[in-house]
């Protein structure tokens, strides 16, 4: 993620959601759920764990494109007969997660691991975020679809930080084996902490994440390790 494709990312991202939020509005659909990014949406924190009022200042364009949404979600529901629910999901991770492009950071450190490459790691790899295990992500999409619309933003994630090596540290218990480590230039658009506040899911969707991260991470190393990465 970074800045270098915005025009893409307007493209790709922000127009096909708007077309989409447009589309059910046309077609009398009573609730949205929009899966926002909890993780960029609110840019440098000045507290953690972050609440839903913080403000939000991204510093990549994923994290503007998925804000941006959640704006013309509000505003193309004002006055009429369909809710939402905006979920701002801290970083999932879990079975079916292969890391391809280097998408969701504990599948591309299995991957790399499996096909004998260090995992790189940007700047000294303290920065902290907020790990979702994929079914307690689930169920809080369930709990917010399958209830009246919220109208209103909500974080989902753990509420607990861990550092990029921690995170690496985990998976390497899980797996056996030592991980190779390579160390790069940090980049502008990262963060250095984002943990989100959840107790707000908690009171509305009557939702909390419950899966011991270590758990989830065992669980994502031995699914990867009995399939064949594509």
């Amino acid at each position: 993620m970074g800045n270098r494709r915005i025009s893409s990312d307007i493209q790709s991202n922000l127009l096909p959601h708007v077309n989409f939020i447009s589309s059910c509005l046309m077609s009398g659909v009573k609730s949205l759920t929009f899966l926002s990014s909890g993780g960029t949406v609110y840019g440098i924190p000045r507290s953690v764990p972050i609440t839903e009022d913080h403000p939000t200042i991204p510093l990549n364009s994923y994290g503007m494109t998925k804000l941006v949404t959640e704006q013309y979600l509000q505003l193309l529901c004002r006055g009429t007969d369909m809710g939402y629910n905006i979920l701002r999901m801290a970083n999932p991770y879990g079975p079916g997660q292969f890391g391809l492009g280097g998408q969701g950071l504990i599948g591309t450190i299995i991957r790399q691991h499996q096909s004998g490459e260090p995992v790189t790691i940007f700047g000294d790899g303290l920065s902290e975020r907020d790990y979702l295990y994929i079914d307690d992500a689930v169920t809080a999409i369930a709990q917010a679809v399958e209830r009246a619309p919220t109208n209103d933003v909500i974080n989902v994630g753990s509420g607990t930080g861990r550092s990029i090596v921690e995170v690496i540290d985990a998976v390497e218990k899980a797996l056996g084996s030592p991980i190779a480590r390579q160390h790069v230039e940090g980049r502008p658009t990262d963060v250095p902490s984002n943990v989100l506040d959840a107790s707000k899911a908690q009171r509305m969707l009557n939702w909390r994440a419950s899966t011991p991260f270590e758990n989830g991470v065992a669980k994502t190393v031995a699914w990867n390790l009995q399939r064949r990465h594509p």
